[in-house]
């Protein structure tokens, strides 16, 4: 005699699912297939986007460079948020970075990206750094009541550093602000959320182990 197992009825996803935080902001992550290397060429030649490759700058090397970047130029807050990473006192250093201003019939907004890696030979082979990064930044974002509505897309991005010759990873976290009304409150919301990224960023500490650049003297 066969004896049949009862079945228990499918849940109820709907009913089962947990409540999402009400938060207006995203803040997520992923890993690229592609790999990149550092340092990169560059050709300056405008793309249909309104962005240029410029090629890599050592600014953590040369910090006197900072100013010759010409995405500085319209964007105190991307600047700032570069000179923050390549500060002396941190354990970061900068690969790329841009920003846009995108104006059309919905309004305003503002996108763009910061690139850095960890500036440590036996710490930046590891992708779980990043993740640590992202955790806290996302635990930052809950504790402070973060109230823009923009997204935080972070990217862990296989990379060959070239001059080193060390396979490891780099972050690419690439922020898009809502749209406004206007290009001065969507550039308001743009330097909200680079300063809540650089207040992470700015507090990363310089290792004792072997570093991957240093300032030139």
């Amino acid at each position: 005699m066969v004896e049949h197992c009862a079945h228990e009825s499918a849940p109820d996803l709907e009913a089962d699912a947990p409540a999402l935080p009400s938060v207006p902001y995203l803040n997520v992550l992923s890993i690229s297939p592609v790999t990149r290397t550092v340092p990169y060429e560059g050709t300056g030649k405008q793309r249909l986007d309104g962005g240029a490759n410029y090629g890599f700058t050592n600014l953590k090397r040369n910090p006197e460079l900072l100013d010759t970047i010409p995405e500085f130029r319209s964007d105190p807050a991307l600047r700032s948020i570069m000179a923050a990473i390549d500060s002396p006192a941190t354990g970061l250093f900068s690969v790329a970075c841009l920003s846009k201003t995108i104006m059309d019939d919905h309004g305003c907004r503002l996108s763009g990206y910061v690139e850095f890696a960890l500036n440590a030979r036996d710490e930046v082979t590891d992708a779980g750094h990043y993740f640590c990064l992202f955790h806290e930044f996302d635990r930052r974002l809950g504790r402070a009541g973060f109230a823009e509505r923009v997204s935080f897309q972070w990217e862990i991005c296989p990379i060959t550093f070239l001059e080193v010759g060390i396979e490891g990873f780099a972050v690419d976290v690439r922020v898009d602000t809502d749209y406004h009304p206007g290009a001065q409150p969507a550039y308001e919301s743009w330097t909200r959320a680079l300063a809540a990224l650089e207040a992470l960023l700015a507090g990363v500490p310089a290792r004792s182990c072997a570093p991957i650049y240093v300032r030139e003297t």
